[in-house]
């Protein structure tokens, strides 16, 4: 929680104070101040925009100073332009925790409902008189992983591949596979996507292939020679700017493939050899730990996770409302 930078939207200074205080207990250190109004708010978070993480946001709040009308209408506003306006897709998000006495839902607006019209943003609603039990609940929530968070939210069909690789008690071998799994998904939506059609590559845990099928063959070779991904190199009719793979992202899936075979192949390259003494002493625990594999396990789950946060928002933005019209259109063909 340290590293999280918060405002707090309250006007009235001891339950500031009260709700400052709740927060360093849990560890949460970095107040970048406290705002007394909607307008001095929405003033703070801006000027603050690109390191904003967190809003406590109580409802009822005058709209600008001291002496103006208090209206739980303002605080919805509040969260509705944070929601709308700060975190429109592709953007950094700033999400919001309501810490509310008087926590009054806008009329006919059931709870749940109310929280899944603001997904993404609104992580939570505190009461003030169970502030500490209620702020504890946030605590556990803001100590998941944001992109296991965002996999479910965008229902990918990797989150139990991502759960493997995360999981310490899943062997080398499986969470190796996990992660080739999670590249190969990725790759075949790409493809899907410039086929346009659902279910148009389908390379199971050929991640090599996949490699070579939706990204290599975009690339022109220079005289027979293996395709170089340079952008000069595009075939006539790709655009670059229509590419995602960039950078470091293909020596990503390169290396969760040559890692995973790699250490499925160990044999051949074993740490130690039991018929044979090194020229030097190697400690066992060190040969253990390699042959293990929990290196390469680090390396896989650090990769993954620069391959999804490059991607998702790709997908959210492009892939995902193209594949809802596709299953749409399959309902409406159906007799």
């Amino acid at each position: 929680m340290a590293d999280l930078n918060f405002f707090i939207v309250e006007d009235h200074d001891q339950e500031a104070r009260t709700l400052q205080e709740a927060l360093l207990d849990l560890g949460f250190d970095r107040c970048l101040g406290v705002a007394k109004s909607a307008l001095a708010a929405r003033e703070e978070i801006m000027t603050h925009r690109a390191e904003t993480d967190l809003v406590f946001l109580d409802l009822s709040i005058p709209m600008s100073g001291e002496g103006s009308r208090i209206d739980n209408n303002v605080g919805y506003e509040l969260l509705d332009w944070i929601h709308t306006d700060l975190n429109r897709p592709g953007l950094r998000k700033t999400r919001v925790v309501i810490v509310s006495g008087q926590y009054d839902l806008p009329p006919g607006i059931p709870d749940q409902k109310f929280q899944s019209g603001f997904e993404g943003t609104l992580i939570g609603i505190v009461h003030k008189d169970s502030l500490k039990s209620g702020l504890g609940h946030i605590a556990a929530i803001l100590n998941r992983d944001p992109l296991l968070e965002n996999l479910i939210r965008l229902q990918l069909d990797i989150v139990a591949e991502y759960q493997t690789l995360h999981s310490s008690g899943a062997s080398t071998k499986d969470r190796c596979q996990a992660a080739k799994l999670i590249a190969c998904r990725i790759l075949m939506n790409d493809g899907d996507y410039r086929a346009k059609q659902l279910g148009a590559c389908q390379y199971g845990d050929n991640l090599n292939t996949a490699i070579k099928q939706v990204i290599e063959r975009r690339f022109k070779s220079e005289e027979g020679k293996k395709t170089y991904i340079d952008k000069k190199n595009m075939a006539l009719g790709q655009k670059w700017e229509e590419f995602i793979w960039r950078g470091s992202m293909l020596e990503h899936l390169y290396g969760i493939n040559n890692y995973r075979n790699r250490f499925e192949h160990l044999a051949q390259q074993p740490y130690t050899d039991e018929f044979k003494n090194d020229e030097w002493e190697i400690p066992l625990e060190l040969a253990e730990c390699f042959s293990r594999g929990d290196d390469v396990v680090e390396i896989l789950q650090v990769k993954v996770r620069a391959l999804l946060r490059w991607y998702l928002p790709w997908h959210e933005q492009v892939y995902r409302p193209w594949a809802s019209n596709q299953e749409v259109g399959k309902k409406d063909v159906r007799p």
